[in-house]
Order: structure tokens, then sequence, then C-alpha cells
């Protein structure tokens, strides 16, 4: 179902932004509907939704390191 995002959220596995228009489905836009975080619309969806694949690669987590307690040995 096409719908017209009147407030950021995301659904369908994407990010919905406001004001654009996008296809979803039919549960999820009744949901948004609901919450009246959308609307439906009849205007062309435009090129909004953007497959997994295309997206940009995630930034590198920040790995944690372990501090290491210096042993003294005793001689």
């Amino acid at each position: 179902m096409k719908i017209k995002a009147l407030k950021n959220t995301s659904a369908s596995g994407q990010s919905l932004e406001v004001g654009k228009i996008y296809d979803v489905s039919d549960k999820d836009a009744e949901i948004l509907v609901r919450m009246k975080k959308a609307e439906e619309s009849t205007e062309a969806v435009e090129e909004c939704s953007m497959p997994e694949a295309s997206l940009p690669p995630a930034p590198p987590t920040a790995s944690k390191t372990k501090k290491v307690k210096a042993s003294v040995d005793s001689e």
C-alpha cells in the first residue's frame, strides 16, 4: 500500500522520512495510519525505497580493549 509519511518512522524494514511516499506492506500501512504517522496516498512512489544492498556500509564499531594487569615476578 502506498503511504505518505507524516512523521519520521520505520516500516517494512525501511526508514521513512516526513513528506515522502513509500510502498509498504498493507499491515504496516494500516498500523502507521492508525498511529497518525502516515496517511494513505495515491501519488506515485518516489525513488525513496532503497534496497538493503544499496545502503552505504555501516561505520566500524570501536572494539573494546581489555586492560591487562602487569604481573610482577618475585625472584
